[in-house]
């Protein structure tokens, strides 16, 4: 009895030591997490150190999320992708665990969890993966982790918003960002000034609807909220200020659009006191230029315009974090605007075909990964389900009849994952289709700038060289003749056409288009088998690509898929 009293003795005694060694090591990783100094990688590799000693994934998971913050402040984006990849799979690795958590366990879980998405979504938003950006947070917020703190669900919401206004869809953007506002308004922890945020993605909402007046009325609602915050605190200086800069643009841009220049010139002069006064060291001073730049284009003053829009693209390109495709495009379709409407129609469609063209290669790309990235995700579900027919095949040889009903479940559950992939393929080929539609829109103003530009006298051209107009000429002689169709075509035949050698041709055609003769033709015959099932899809795919100039329809299917991310009878599919 006595053996047994002291084994019982020293199995408590070992967990009272074990429990203060716990207790001993958790309060170290705290004290290293205070001692955090996102500006110093010592302490944050002490803190990392620790976490992997101690197999403590939730800490090594804020030790990366701090060295993503130390090399965003060094400017090293691939680091920064990185860690924040590290981070998040140390955050799936407790999953399971989540339940368990303390309160304060749980706080910094939804922290990470909300930064790295929040990480992870621009980071899609800057690669043009608009798609995979909206998938993505839809499903962090179907998880479900993130509602024990509502602060944490209202930045999950707002994020969604972002991502409904990058793919231009003005209802569901505002819809997101009224929710995220709902969530912060019923927050009791909330931080002075931080509705800005989904108030200005509601008014930028507006915008992309054309409702002028509703983002004129949301912001002077957020301005006398500011105001009131500030006369009360009088904390936060800057963000104050940033925030009266940042709505006094976008008021602005409201009058300019409903033409009321008066309006927009008086906001616009307070808007530039604002920055010159205390917000000197900000970037966002390219928000005003564009502002700017769109004023001075409605008073047809256009080498004011040309000053300020050139002002923008110089203050985007001098910041690190402005440097993406997006903003380069957007500002540059600004600047094509002022230049049409300022009579410089030959740069003005030399831009356009640049933009084209990078625009054009940006959504082949952007194509390409994600359905890459989806595939990944498509291939991960399919071993999942071959490893559960397996199962069930193991289990209807003990009993007949049980894996029957079980045969029969999976039956049914296979029909309806193949109809639901079908309509999301569909979808996705409905949003490719439209995205396209939106390039040969941009494609068609070029065509346009075009005609303006040959009526021009040749006194007023710029000097091209003789293989720019070599190029230029056989794009316009393609276009009218369509001699392309011919699956025959020869180059020795065009070249004769353009009183030119065949090798001179070919040359010409690989030094201003990047193509090879074969994949610059192609690209002719692509866009017109396109446009042959868009204007009629009961037409058979073996009509379509004879009519449009190939030889067999193994090489058309494969041109076409690389082309525009959906084979033709996909594209069939998708057109209403």
């Amino acid at each position: 009895m006595s053996n047994i009293l002291f084994r019982f003795l020293i199995i408590f005694v070992f967990f009272i030591a074990s429990d203060n060694i716990i207790c001993s090591n958790t309060d170290k990783l705290d004290k290293l997490k205070e001692q955090i100094d996102t500006k110093d990688l010592s302490t944050i590799v002490a803190l990392e150190k620790e976490a992997i000693k101690q197999s403590n994934h939730l800490y090594l998971a804020f030790a990366y999320y701090c060295k993503s913050g130390y090399y965003q402040i060094n400017y090293s984006e691939d680091s920064i992708a990185h860690y924040i990849h590290l981070g998040f799979n140390e955050l799936n690795l407790l999953k399971n665990e989540f339940n368990r958590f303390s309160k304060s366990q749980t706080e910094l879980y939804q922290f990470l969890k909300i930064k790295f998405t929040n990480s992870i979504v621009h980071k899609y938003l800057s690669d043009n993966k608009y798609d995979l950006a909206l998938i993505y947070i839809d499903r962090i917020l179907k998880e479900g982790d993130l509602g024990t703190f509502p602060i944490f669900e209202y930045e999950a919401y707002y994020l969604l918003g972002v991502c409904y206004l990058h793919v231009k869809k003005g209802k569901e953007a505002l819809e997101s960002f009224r929710k995220a506002y709902s969530l912060y308004d019923n927050n009791t922890d909330k931080k002075p000034f931080s509705y800005h945020n989904p108030f200005r993605g509601m008014a930028h909402a507006f915008i992309l609807l054309k409702d002028y007046d509703s983002v004129i009325v949301i912001n002077d609602s957020v301005k006398r909220k500011i105001e009131k915050d500030y006369a009360i605190s009088k904390s936060n200086t800057f963000f104050y200020y940033l925030s009266k800069y940042v709505i006094n643009n976008e008021k602005a841009l409201a009058y300019v659009k409903k033409g009321e220049l008066e309006n927009a010139r008086k906001i616009l002069d307070e808007s530039k006191k604002i920055y010159s006064e205390h917000l000197k060291d900000s970037p966002l001073i390219h928000a005003y230029y564009e502002v700017e730049a769109q004023y001075y284009s409605a008073k047809k003053d256009h080498n004011k315009a040309k000053m300020y829009i050139n002002h923008t693209l110089d203050s985007v390109h001098s910041k690190v974090i402005y440097k993406n495709s997006y903003n380069y495009i957007i500002g540059n379709l600004i600047k094509a605007d002022i230049l049409h409407e300022a009579g410089d129609n030959s740069e003005a469609y030399s831009l356009l075909r640049d933009l084209y063209q990078l625009n054009d290669s940006i959504s082949a790309e952007s194509f390409s990964n994600q359905i890459a990235e989806i595939q990944t995700l498509y291939n991960v579900d399919k071993l999942k389900l071959e490893s559960e027919r397996d199962k069930i095949k193991l289990r209807s040889m003990q009993n007949a009849l049980f894996g029957f009903f079980l045969v029969l479940l999976l039956f049914t559950y296979i029909i309806y994952v193949s109809r639901r992939n079908a309509k999301i393929l569909k979808k996705k080929n409905k949003q490719l289709v439209n995205q396209f539609s939106e390039i040969e829109k941009g494609n068609k103003q070029i065509q346009d700038l075009q005609l303006q530009k040959d009526k021009e006298s040749e006194e007023d051209l710029p000097v091209t060289s003789p293989s720019q107009k070599l190029v230029n000429k056989l794009d316009l002689y393609l276009k009218e003749s369509q001699v392309y169709r011919n699956p025959d075509l020869t180059r020795e035949e065009l070249a004769l056409e353009m009183g030119t050698n065949r090798q001179y041709l070919i040359e010409a055609v690989k030094g201003q288009t990047g193509k090879t003769y074969n994949e610059y033709i192609y690209t002719f015959r692509l866009k017109y088998a396109y446009s042959l099932i868009v204007k009629d899809k009961t037409k058979p795919i073996s009509e379509v690509y004879l009519e449009a100039g190939f030889h067999t329809k193994g090489t058309f299917n494969r041109a076409f898929k690389d082309t525009f991310g959906m084979t033709p009878t996909e594209l069939k599919n998708a057109v209403d």
